[in-house]
């Protein structure tokens, strides 16, 4: 799962929006079939994921929602906020005003 995992993390936040919202579909759907096993990855993955939300296309931001909602239906809404904390104080506005 890891050799899956990195390449994911790694283009999710490519400067090609069509790559970032695939990469960022995929991984919503990996999470909603398989989450369990992917649970060991939500610390990794999920800095990656608050970038995706200060993204200038809305099709990148609501691809990134649907992830972290994901997760948080797997994992618990609270654990995901947790990771989350540094994301109220990010440097970019979007980043802010979508975790708040």
């Amino acid at each position: 799962m890891k050799g899956l995992m990195d390449p994911l993390k790694s283009t999710v936040n490519d400067s090609n929006f069509k790559v970032a919202v695939s990469s960022l579909d995929s991984l919503a759907a990996m999470i909603e079939n398989a989450g369990a096993a992917l649970q060991p990855f939500f610390k990794a993955i999920t800095p990656s994921l608050s970038e995706a939300l200060g993204n200038m296309k809305q099709q990148v931001q609501g691809a990134a929602s649907r992830c972290l909602t994901a997760m948080m239906q797997e994992d618990g809404a609270g654990r995901v906020f947790d990771r989350l904390g540094g994301c109220f104080k990010h440097k970019n506005q979007r980043v802010r005003n979508q975790v708040g």
